[in-house]
């Protein structure tokens, strides 16, 4: 049962691909014929067994919590990598969590639209695009000319040339969404993993599908700043972004871009 679990199996390709990024050894003999360490060192470091660690990243057993700790600081994992894989395997010990309400309130709804002077965008799941402002259309796009079931912030940047068109660095800004996309799985009720808009853009995209495989984490809890083009000739806009989360729904948040230009 746990070698399916979708959760562990994310669990295990993650280390693994941590654990080939993780440098070698400065002591020993010999040219190493794979990058970064082996299991045996991995588990030395965490204070394993060097078949323990095997199960757990082959998805076979579930640690606890205070050996993904040690195994965390062996592969010398950052804050928002070690987040991840905690909430891997906390949802894998909790396969009955539903699924919050994604609707958005008349509350919500309220305040984004009496933000005048900032573009603000609600993003839900998957980074659907679930509501926005007039601002946001000035600075991005006219969310209300794209298909409903194609307004999704991830498609646009893989799928629509206009709006890949407003971003000097579209490849950084994918790659962004993409780690954005893949730390959101943590808070999937579902258990078949991935969801449409990732198994979609796997499928029909070779850029999404080679930066999805290298389990890149980034939490959408920090600033951004990245530049856009003008809507006409004149030089970039630079924007910083910064994500406003309800307490009540982890599922719904609110992008704020402010720019320094009026």
């Amino acid at each position: 049962m746990a070698q399916r679990d979708p959760f562990l199996r994310q669990l295990g390709e993650f280390l693994r691909i941590r654990r080939a990024e993780t440098a070698q050894p400065t002591t020993g003999s010999g040219h190493r014929q794979v990058p970064g360490l082996r299991r045996s060192e991995v588990a030395k470091r965490a204070f394993i067994s060097p078949d323990y660690y095997t199960r757990i990243e082959q998805a076979r057993l579930a640690p606890s919590t205070q050996t993904l700790d040690a195994i965390a600081r062996a592969l010398d994992l950052d804050a928002d990598q070690q987040r991840y894989a905690q909430q891997l395997l906390a949802r894998f010990a909790e396969p009955g969590e539903t699924d919050p309400c994604t609707q958005t309130s008349s509350t919500v709804t309220q305040l984004l639209q009496g933000i005048t002077g900032v573009a603000a965008i609600l993003i839900g799941p998957e980074t659907a695009v679930v509501d926005w402002n007039a601002p946001a259309t000035q600075l991005l796009i006219d969310f209300n000319e794209i298909p409903e079931d194609r307004r999704n912030y991830a498609r646009l940047l893989f799928e629509h040339t206009t709006f890949q068109a407003r971003f000097c660095d579209l490849e950084t800004m994918q790659r962004t969404v993409i780690g954005i996309l893949r730390a959101e799985q943590t808070a999937s009720p579902s258990s078949e993993l991935p969801g449409p808009v990732i198994e979609r853009l796997l499928a029909t995209n070779d850029l999404f599908a080679r930066t999805w495989a290298e389990h890149e984490i980034n939490w959408p809890h920090r600033q951004l700043s990245f530049n856009l083009r003008p809507h006409t000739h004149g030089s970039p806009i630079p924007v910083t972004q910064t994500v406003w989360q309800d307490v009540d729904n982890s599922r719904l948040r609110l992008l704020l871009l402010v720019t320094d230009t009026p």
